[in-house]
């Protein structure tokens, strides 16, 4: 089969990951308005991600839609010698903007407190679908380093961040919304130039990513939690190279 020109390539990711993310965005925004049935609200906050994520398994077989052979020879016919170690810190992006943001006193959807709360609720979460789905599926990264290819906790990481900024800041700001989730774009784009993940890693991290934080959004609020006399606490910690959380819940 004759090879997509790299252009093509590119284009594919953009608008796979930014414009299923922009959709997204519009999506949430609808939060202004009455949501008057319970599908809509399902499709509200779990279509995209739904979907990003069975694209990336979809990805996985022998498919000529989505060929991340394909993708992975013309990586190596036009960036033959790229690095960059940018992706392994903005990842992280969109986090520290948001209490940036916060620091100067620009108001978001929720109080610190309850950033945090969600913050460390959407990690717990990634973190237990990214890892254990690296294991389980035991596939073989690009550059054969290691068999923890699927999904990509980069860009899950990525994703996550910038769902968490446009749950804070996006409605009132969209333009730094959609930045940053462009920002997040460019991860998974690195991911892959990289030569540490296939495209469906890509897809599959960036799905997880924004899933965790739309499932932490339906569990209690700190607010909820002292109505019913209940404390919590997540404690982070660092172990063998990963950034873990841990959730400590204590009963009345």
């Amino acid at each position: 089969m004759k090879l997509i020109p790299l252009f093509g390539i590119r284009l594919f990711l953009v608008i796979t990951l930014y414009g299923s993310t922009h959709s997204y965005c519009q999506l949430t925004d609808t939060l202004a308005f009455p949501v008057q049935h319970k599908g809509n609200q399902f499709l509200r906050k779990f279509a995209i991600p739904t979907v990003m994520i069975g694209l990336g398994i979809y990805g996985t077989t022998d498919n000529n839609i989505i060929n991340h052979d394909e993708i992975r020879e013309e990586r190596f016919e036009y960036f033959p010698g790229f690095t960059n170690k940018a992706d392994n810190y903005l990842q992280f992006a969109a986090i520290p903007a948001v209490f940036v943001m916060d620091a100067f006193h620009i108001k978001a959807t929720h109080v610190i407190k309850e950033q945090l709360w969600l913050l460390g609720k959407s990690q717990l979460i990634m973190f237990s679908l990214v890892y254990p789905l690296k294991q389980w599926t035991h596939v073989l990264r690009p550059d054969s380093s290691a068999n923890n290819s699927f999904p990509s906790g980069h860009t899950a990481q990525a994703f996550l961040a910038a769902t968490f900024f446009y749950k804070e800041y996006g409605k009132k700001y969209p333009v730094l919304g959609i930045g940053m989730f462009t920002v997040a774009t460019g991860i998974g784009i690195l991911r892959i130039l990289n030569n540490k993940h296939w495209i469906s890693d890509v897809l599959a991290g960036a799905g997880i990513g924004i899933l965790s934080v739309e499932l932490a959004s339906l569990l209690p609020s700190l607010k909820q939690l002292n109505k019913h006399k209940i404390s919590a606490s997540l404690v982070p910690s660092y172990r063998s190279g990963h950034f873990n959380m841990t959730a400590l819940v204590n009963l009345p």
